[in-house]
């Protein structure tokens, strides 16, 4: 093969895990880059090179490691290829697609502390007699571990033979077996545990869902500024210079002019392959007193653009700061399971 024609093959150039909650198994799906087409998630399949080395996984850390692999393999083949405009957009597009689903983890991870935490104030302490119809006896024990730990769940998967079973609440409280769920359903009973602890449909549009949470959590995500431990990581970062702190879709930003920390709306759509690739050796520019910082970022071309604050469509022209008093920080990325951890003290408390 020339080298023109190895320019223009299609590559695999990204892998993730992604779990199936009905089998109760992990897959590799892989981002396929075809030259003229925009990249494309598919599942990882047997002709690919490299092979993938199991079908599925039954251990999600089984799976990460094969992602991991898999991931070292395409970015080898990525950067040795001749065409430098292709290598560098296929390794950004493979940037972009990691932080993508790497921020949507942390992001979900984040909505269920807060989820149990919301769900288990509402429920109290003591969780209710469980009742079951009958067919659905043998689960009992499954069903009372399952609502030990998320009791305000009103849809929930248990096992089965060959795959998970759903079951659902009814008003009276019982639970009864739904036979040949749909995949909706199934879904639901997968993302209950974070939509019904926000009191939202489990069967909703999970976008959507997430959306109506994100804005339930914005009041909550300030609260979390009087938090001894927080206020403990918030010093410490401003005694190293840090002055914008990222935490999923909240930027915790510092004023000097008598504010302190207050909280910020971080720009971009956790749910979106196109959100261009975080420049984490960038700096915010902030001109204004805007409610949303945008993130340093790379666009396609290669192009590295300050990050900088704004306002959102409907809030009106943000106030813009005086001459000289204009900033320009670097930004870091607070520890997802350390601030989760601190948010679920808090809320428990």
């Amino acid at each position: 093969m020339n080298l023109s024609s190895l320019a223009l093959t299609p590559m695999l150039i990204c892998a993730r895990s992604n779990y199936d909650p009905h089998r109760d198994v992990w897959h590799i799906l892989v981002l396929d880059a075809i030259p003229g087409q925009t990249p494309r998630w598919r599942r990882h399949n047997a002709s690919d090179i490299p092979a993938p080395s199991a079908r599925r996984f039954l251990r999600e850390s089984d799976a990460r490691a094969e992602v991991d692999q898999l991931n070292t393999a395409f970015g080898d083949a990525v950067s040795v290829l001749p065409d430098p405009a292709r290598r560098m957009s296929l390794q950004l597009r493979s940037q972009k697609a990691r932080q993508c689903h790497e921020r949507l983890g942390e992001e979900e991870q984040t909505m269920l502390t807060f989820a149990v935490a919301r769900g288990r104030k509402l429920m109290g302490e003591r969780v209710p007699p469980v009742s079951l119809y009958p067919g659905c006896e043998g689960h009992q024990q499954e069903v009372e571990r399952i609502l030990q730990e998320y009791p305000y769940v009103r849809s929930m998967l248990v096992s089965g033979i060959h795959r998970k079973q759903l079951l659902k609440k009814l008003p009276d409280g019982s639970w009864v077996r739904i036979h040949l769920p749909t995949a909706q359903q199934i879904r639901g009973g997968y993302r209950a545990k974070i939509a019904n602890g926000f009191g939202l449909d489990e069967l909703a549009h999970f976008g959507k869902t997430k959306a109506a949470i994100r804005r339930m959590l914005a009041p909550e995500s300030a609260a979390m500024l009087t938090q001894p431990g927080i206020q403990k990581v918030l010093a410490d970062a401003l005694s190293r210079g840090k002055r914008a702190l990222v935490w999923g879709e909240f930027v915790f930003w510092y004023e000097s002019d008598g504010t302190g920390w207050q909280v910020k709306e971080r720009s971009g759509s956790p749910g979106s392959e196109d959100t261009e690739a975080v420049w984490h050796e960038g700096q915010i520019h902030s001109a204004n007193f805007g409610r949303i910082v945008v993130l340093p970022y790379i666009k396609d071309n290669g192009e590295r653009v300050r990050g900088h604050t704004k306002n959102g469509p409907h809030d009106g022209k943000s106030r813009l700061r005086q001459p000289g008093e204009e900033l320009l920080i670097d930004f870091e990325q607070l520890d997802g399971d350390l601030m989760r951890s601190l948010a679920g003290q808090m809320l428990y408390e």
